[in-house]
């Protein structure tokens, strides 16, 4: 089997995403030379000189089922749906253009099951009453222009049955990763980075609001979770709009998101550079990735203590503004050795409109004028 899958050099897509185009290929059904001939499907009998080789495909939240029959020559290769829930439905791939889209016999498999995919999309909608309401509202978002060029996908599980018991809608958001800074992303490289919206509509009629369902590889995935993203969207209800106008607020709202996590973490390692470059001598640590915090040791008319410089992930944030906490050097004798004084400034002056320099010097100011109070109530501690 090894042999024949380097002949073809097949791209297997092998994305953790579930949803995204997955290309699992199992074991091979039969080999050149076997006296078996017939696919394990259909009993249809199979030319000499191929090999048989079980693949799944998931789509639209389902697995699509088939048998790729691969030539030792290079042949176009055959795909059978096997899928019980797909039982009937026969692919009719037009090899004339796989031929004339391809570059050479290294695309042919992965054309024929572009073929294949668009024919069970198409099923899939097809398979959707006329004049009902998810039909209306397919049409509408297939018509949008924001939608027209998108890779999504779609399975109808009753379809087979003849039933209309509703339909599966997955499409890859366009997001623009460029937003996020190249240090950003340097953070998160084990992958691209990829969303997936899944709608599952459970009956054609659009009676029940229908969940929003975010599928994202794990770099994203963790990317939105590290700066405490919020990834819950409203539901679709088709009495409140079109299915077109809510994939692009839907689209609009997680771009935004993406977009106020660069522009935080533009914002948080201005003004950290700012301090590092005005009190790099007193510097004890900072967070060189995120910019979340700074510690300085500072030292005025002969009393040292310790500045912590809190910055929240959504920076600058008129509601969430930094945090400072003073900790003193000297330790509370009576205590026998406990942590050190300090206290926390949970509302020093604070502006969004401020720039990285106002806020230094603002952060400053109301330093130095914290500092002598809290130094009465740390040796006040001392015995």
């Amino acid at each position: 089997m090894e042999k024949f899958l380097k002949n073809y050099k097949v791209a297997i897509a092998k994305s953790k995403v579930e949803g995204l185009n997955f290309f699992k290929f199992g074991k091979a059904l039969y080999e050149v030379g076997d006296t078996k001939r017939d696919s394990v499907a259909h009993g249809w009998p199979i030319p000499p000189n191929t090999t048989a080789v079980a693949m799944e495909i998931s789509w639209a939240n389902a697995t699509v089922h088939c048998e790729v029959i691969l030539s030792d020559e290079d042949d176009l290769p055959d795909v059978i749906v096997t899928s019980e829930e797909l039982r009937g439905f026969v692919p009719t791939v037009n090899y004339d253009s796989v031929l004339a889209e391809a570059s050479g016999p290294s695309d042919y498999l992965t054309l024929v099951l572009t073929h294949l995919l668009k024919q069970i999309n198409n099923r899939a909608v097809e398979s959707v009453p006329a004049g009902s309401r998810l039909s209306e509202q397919l049409a509408g978002l297939r018509a949008a222009k924001e939608f027209r060029d998108l890779h999504w996908e779609a399975f109808a599980p009753a379809a087979a049955a003849g039933g209309t018991g509703g339909l599966n809608l997955q499409i890859t958001l366009p997001l623009d990763y460029a937003a996020l800074s190249a240090a950003l992303l340097s953070r998160y490289p084990d992958e691209e980075m990829c969303a997936q919206l899944l709608l599952r509509f459970i009956d054609c009629g659009l009676t029940r609001r229908v969940p929003a369902e975010l599928r994202l590889t794990p770099s994203l995935k963790n990317l939105l979770q590290d700066y405490q993203i919020s990834l819950k969207f409203p539901d679709f209800d088709a009495n409140s709009g079109s299915l077109a106008a809510y994939f692009t607020r839907l689209l609009d709202s997680l771009q935004q998101r993406l977009l106020g996590i660069s522009n935080s973490c533009n914002r948080r390692e201005e003004l950290i550079n700012v301090l590092l470059s005005r009190h790099h001598n007193a510097l004890v640590e900072y967070d060189s990735e995120n910019f979340l915090w700074a510690s300085f040791i500072f030292e005025l008319n002969d009393f040292h203590f310790l500045l912590i410089v809190e910055l929240p992930h959504e920076f600058p944030h008129p509601n969430q503004p930094w945090i400072l906490t003073m900790r003193s050097l000297y330790h509370h004798r009576k205590t026998g050795g406990r942590a050190p004084y300090e206290k926390r400034f949970d509302s020093p002056p604070y502006s969004p409109r401020w720039t990285a320099g106002e806020m230094a010097d603002r952060l400053e100011a109301y330093v130095l004028g914290a500092v002598p109070q809290f130094q009465r109530d740390s040796v006040n501690l001392l015995s």
